[in-house]
């Protein structure tokens, strides 16, 4: 049987991915926007990832089948992410070869085919393999818990906050202080510091946000606890929850940051652990990784 939108054979589908479907010679996408339809429509062919290590497409190929099409637009994603495109008409291959570097289990590959112009005698001949080089026994660098210690941060670890700006930009972090117990903005155990980092924390159990939006915080005020790497080598998050301590709060937003660039974010809140493994490619020493926690709204 070949997968199509409706599982119905033969004939097109009552929807904008009439004759789209993927088959093992290759693949017919739906329609394109130039149709009616609100978006391009693709096939996409998503491989999850069960074990870590670097990857590659390798042995890549895309052609038409014989009839004249007005030409096919291939896109490879990682988690996602766009990381090559192709623009690909007529009957002499175009192959795709990509380098997409180091993933861990339950990261997704994607190569999705769409209509071009139009999705009329759009069928493609297309196929590709799955290089994969096996990581290195993993070594845990640092452990977020384990390591906690005031009044100095051990080696690699500090805490800080977004004083001066929104969450993204070093430039504007200030960082925190230490108050006999854990780290708060002015180092006072017990007090209320005043600033728009009221409650907020960082201990060894977890973290607290500062002020948010809804208590005219001009930027939402986060926890950031920051890793920088010493030695070059692939990283990841593992083993990494984010979960409420009993209290009914509104939520809190958790983003990783990799020298400053988003790589991945969550909205949590409940007393059910919410998971943020994530892997961060190859690193070199100098380079920070940030987990921080915004209020999502109050900080409660």
């Amino acid at each position: 049987m070949t997968p199509d939108s409706d599982g119905i054979l033969p004939g097109p589908s009552d929807d904008s991915f009439p004759y789209g479907r993927a088959a093992a010679w290759g693949v017919h996408p739906g329609r394109s926007s130039n149709e009616g339809t609100a978006v391009d429509r693709h096939v996409i062919m998503r491989y999850t990832v069960t074990n870590a290590g670097s990857y590659a497409i390798v042995d890549s190929m895309i052609v038409d089948r014989g009839c004249t099409s007005g030409g096919v637009d291939l896109t490879v994603l990682r988690n996602n992410d766009v990381v090559a495109t192709l623009a690909h008409t007529g009957t002499t291959p175009s192959g795709f070869d990509h380098d997409l570097g180091p993933l861990i289990a339950g990261d997704t590959i994607d190569v999705a085919v769409g209509p071009g112009d139009y999705d009329y005698c759009d069928a493609v001949d297309i196929d590709f393999s799955l290089a994969y080089e096996p990581a290195e026994p993993g070594v845990t660098t640092a452990t977020f818990s384990d390591d906690f210690a005031g009044p100095t941060p051990t080696s690699g670890w500090s805490y800080w906050w977004n004083a001066g700006g929104p969450v993204g930009d070093s430039s504007q972090y200030a960082p925190l202080q230490w108050n006999t117990i854990q780290y708060d903005s002015d180092g006072q155990l017990g007090s209320q510091s005043g600033d728009e980092f009221t409650f907020g924390l960082v201990a060894g159990w977890g973290v607290h946000p500062g002020y948010g939006a809804p208590q005219n915080a001009a930027d939402e005020r986060y926890a950031i606890v920051r890793y920088t790497v010493s030695s070059s080598g692939m990283f990841a998050i593992t083993n990494a929850s984010i979960n409420d301590r009993g209290c009914i709060s509104g939520g809190v937003e958790l983003q990783v940051r990799v020298n400053d660039t988003l790589v991945s974010s969550l909205t949590h809140s409940g007393t059910t652990p919410s998971p943020f493994d994530t892997s961060l490619g190859t690193l070199a020493p100098g380079d920070t990784i940030d987990v921080a926690v915004g209020p999502d709204g109050l900080n409660d």
